[in-house]
C-alpha cells in the first residue's frame, strides 16, 4: 500500500540544522579570510627576505682584474685594480659607503715581510682625495667607463661602470698614516709575494676579499705584469 501525503500535510524543518549550517558559512568565510590574510603577508616577508639575502650573497664588488707595475729595480711600486659591481647591486660612493684594506707578504731576499694597511675608512674621503689635504697620495681612483657620468660627478659606482684604483706602495712606506707600514728597501713588493684586499661596504654587503699573487720573475725593462 502506498503512503499518500495530503495538502495539509507539513514537512519538519529543523531549525537547529540551519543554524548550524549558518555557523558553518560563518566559520569558513572567517577561516578563508584569516589564511588569505595570512599568505598575504607571508608572501611579502619572504619576498623581501628573498630579496635581501639575494643581494647579501651576490651583491657587492667585483674585482675584474689586477695587476702591478715592476720600476727597474725589480720591485712592484703600483698596484691597479679594476672593478665593477656584481649584478643586482645598488650604485655604491666610494667615497662615503667603501671601505678598503690591503694585506701584503713582501718576499724579499733579505727575509719575508708583512704588514696591512686601511687605505680607505668609510665616511672619509681624505685617503682618496687628498690633493687639497696636503696628505701623502697612497690611493687614488679613476673612471675607466662611466656612460652616466656617476662617478666623475658624485663618486659613484653604478652596474655600468669600471673604475681603477691605484694603490701606491712607494707612498704607502712613507705615509705618515702607516707608520708600521713595509714594502722592502725598495718600497715596492718583490717577485712571488702575495696578498689580498678586502672591499667592505657600509649598507652590510658580504664583504668581497679578492687574493694576489706576484710572478716569480718579472720582465727585464719592468713595466705593467698581471696578478694572478
Amino acid at each position: 500500500m502506498k503512503t499518500r501525503f495530503g495538502k495539509k500535510d507539513n514537512g519538519a524543518v529543523g531549525i537547529g540544522t540551519l543554524i548550524v549550517f549558518i555557523a558553518m558559512v560563518l566559520v569558513a568565510a572567517i577561516a578563508a579570510a584569516v589564511l588569505i590574510n595570512t599568505s598575504g603577508e607571508l608572501q611579502d616577508r619572504a619576498s623581501k627576505t628573498g630579496a635581501e639575502a639575494t643581494k647579501d650573497v651576490s651583491g657587492g664588488i667585483k674585482v675584474q682584474h689586477m695587476e702591478g707595475y715592476v720600476n727597474v729595480t725589480g720591485e712592484v711600486t703600483d698596484i691597479r685594480i679594476y672593478i665593477a659591481l656584481h649584478a643586482g647591486t645598488s650604485g655604491i660612493n666610494i667615497v662615503k659607503e667603501l671601505e678598503l684594506h690591503l694585506t701584503w707578504v713582501d718576499q724579499e731576499s733579505t727575509g719575508a715581510s708583512s704588514g696591512t694597511v686601511d687605505l680607505v675608512e668609510a665616511n672619509n674621503s681624505a685617503s682618496v682625495f687628498n690633493d687639497d689635504l696636503g696628505i701623502v697620495e697612497e690611493y687614488s681612483a679613476a673612471a675607466v667607463v662611466d656612460p652616466h657620468g656617476s662617478f666623475v660627478n658624485n663618486n659613484v659606482l653604478d652596474q655600468d661602470s669600471v673604475v681603477l684604483l691605484n694603490i701606491s706602495c712607494d707612498e704607502i712606506e712613507r705615509s705618515p698614516l702607516v707608520a708600521a707600514a713595509a714594502f722592502g728597501a725598495n718600497g715596492g713588493l718583490a717577485a712571488s709575494s702575495s696578498g689580498s684586499v678586502k672591499f667592505i661596504i657600509s649598507s652590510g654587503m658580504t664583504p668581497t676579499i679578492k687574493g694576489f699573487n706576484v710572478p716569480g720573475s718579472f720582465p727585464a725593462n719592468g713595466g705593467w705584469v698581471k696578478f694572478y
